[in-house]
């Protein structure tokens, strides 16, 4: 059928069912999953070591990320003139963002996403977790 309950499905084994796009995007990204599992954040909130300054560091990225996020829907809307029921759904997610963005800018004390700059990203997945085990 046509409508909200449509559900995307994708051929991706000719030797399984019909697959989901979400368990086919899920199975696919286990690698990646397992990285940011991995990643000195998710390590250092579990483990409750992550120094203040550096948490920090991570809300400052998710200001940045939440800014991105809404430039990239905003495109994608103004690309899709002859689809009016697509263009108002990513300019209802954009403002969504929108939104995450304000308040994450406001409780960190950022005038403007746009003028961070942000360094190298995969560094951060891939520091040594020695900081935590001194402890």
């Amino acid at each position: 059928g046509h409508g909200p309950d449509m559900c995307l499905m994708i051929q991706t084994d000719p030797t399984k069912s019909d697959q989901l796009l979400s368990d086919y995007l899920y199975d696919q990204t286990a690698e990646y999953q397992q990285l940011a599992l991995d990643s000195n954040f998710i390590y250092g909130l579990r483990e409750r070591c992550l120094d203040p300054s550096e948490f920090g560091g991570y809300m400052v990225d998710d200001s940045v990320y939440c800014y991105e996020v809404l430039k990239s829907l905003k495109i994608a809307a103004g690309r899709c003139s002859d689809n009016t029921t697509l263009r108002k759904f990513l300019n209802s997610k954009a403002e969504s963002w929108r939104g995450v963005g304000a308040r994450s800018c406001n409780t960190w004390h950022i005038k403007s996403a746009d003028g961070i700059k942000l360094g190298d990203p995969a560094s951060k997945l891939h520091r040594p977790y020695q900081e935590c085990s001194r402890k």
